[in-house]
């Protein structure tokens, strides 16, 4: 009865003028559920205003009404996209929060929107809320892939080149990597098709750098560790690697496989390793991811095969994870103690 729903909207717009800032929120967030298209432009101006109430819950419920908005009013981009650069630059964090969320949502390629806030985006990283912290990660991360590239003294970079000239592909010369430790710590590693399907995700997804034609890898622009973005989304990503949400600490982890020097990529064992005490669910999970990391740097993972001894109380799954990664990891000196244990 859409009729009657469009009269009930002037009285959520007299609410929108309350004095108490819970009910300007309820009476938004009642507006934005009402999925009419008859009633998505009153809801935009009302998302305008709320935009710039003085509660930042109220701030924060028009981020969230944002990505209710968007696919009833599409041809509102760049109104939508303008709310959302006004509520990143919040002073609120669980407003960056929300706005990070309705930025994933309705612009998620509009990366000149972070390029503005970046800096005061990574300040504010590790005080939102954790889940929030997972999405903006994410963001931060792709803004500076894609305006500089890969770290060429990353073990993702290394990697990459190591995996394509196993499956003897044109790639960038190996002579480009500054490291040594990034070729060290890829020795031995396989080219396995995780691996390469890894690789190619961020070259293809966040620096358009995979030229599907010719199935050929081609790094346009490449940075090194010591970039000033770079500098500050590892740094502000540090503290999140010891986060009590182990979905957070897989995020964090990802950041520095990607973007830390090689040499500095073993800080990110001690987390992952710790979240395996979690809950099944989430363990299972993590050993996956770390399947992918052993497969690349098997020697990061190599002085902690005890870690991966079989608990009688695994499920399936996680046993025949644990074994892929004990047969990736074993050196000659660890073999003797794996065998007894496997005995």
């Amino acid at each position: 009865r859409q009729n009657e729903a469009l009269l009930s909207i002037n009285i959520f717009q007299k609410d929108l003028s309350d004095i108490n800032p819970l009910v300007r929120a309820w009476a938004l967030r009642t507006m934005a559920g009402i999925r009419l298209h008859v009633v998505a432009p009153l809801v935009l101006v009302a998302v305008k205003k709320c935009a710039r109430d003085p509660s930042p819950y109220v701030r924060k419920c028009a981020a969230y009404a944002l990505c209710k908005l968007y696919d009833l009013l599409p041809e509102e981009n760049t109104t939508l996209e303008e709310i959302v650069d006004v509520l990143l630059g919040d002073s609120s964090f669980g407003v960056v929060g929300a706005a990070a969320v309705a930025f994933k949502s309705v612009c998620p390629n509009c990366l000149a929107l972070i390029a503005k806030h970046f800096q005061r985006l990574c300040e504010t990283l590790p005080d939102i809320e954790e889940w929030y912290q997972i999405t903006l990660i994410e963001i931060l991360l792709r803004y500076v892939i894609a305006k500089h590239g890969l770290v060429k003294d990353s073990v993702m970079f290394a990697s990459g080149l190591s995996l394509e000239t196993q499956a003897g592909r044109d790639s960038v010369p190996v002579s480009n990597i500054s490291s040594t430790q990034a070729e060290t710590i890829v020795k031995g590693g396989s080219g396995t098709m995780p691996n390469i399907m890894l690789f190619r995700h961020y070259i293809e997804e966040y620096s358009g750098a995979f030229d599907r034609d010719e199935d050929k890898f081609s790094f346009p622009s490449v940075t090194s560790s010591t970039n000033d973005d770079v500098v500050i989304l590892l740094k502000c990503t540090s503290p999140l690697l010891w986060s009590q949400n182990s979905a957070v600490i897989l995020a964090a982890a990802s950041v520095h496989w990607i973007m830390a020097p090689a040499e500095e990529v073993k800080r990110i064992v001690g987390p992952i390793l710790f979240t395996l005490r979690s809950s099944p669910d989430a363990t299972y999970v993590m050993l996956g991811n770390i399947l992918v990391f052993a497969k690349t740097a098997p020697l990061l993972f190599s002085s902690y095969f005890e870690d991966f001894f079989i608990c009688a109380s695994d499920p399936y799954q996680t046993r025949a994870l644990k074994l892929e990664i004990l047969t990736t990891i074993a050196t000659e000196s660890s073999i003797p103690a794996i065998l007894e244990e496997f005995q």
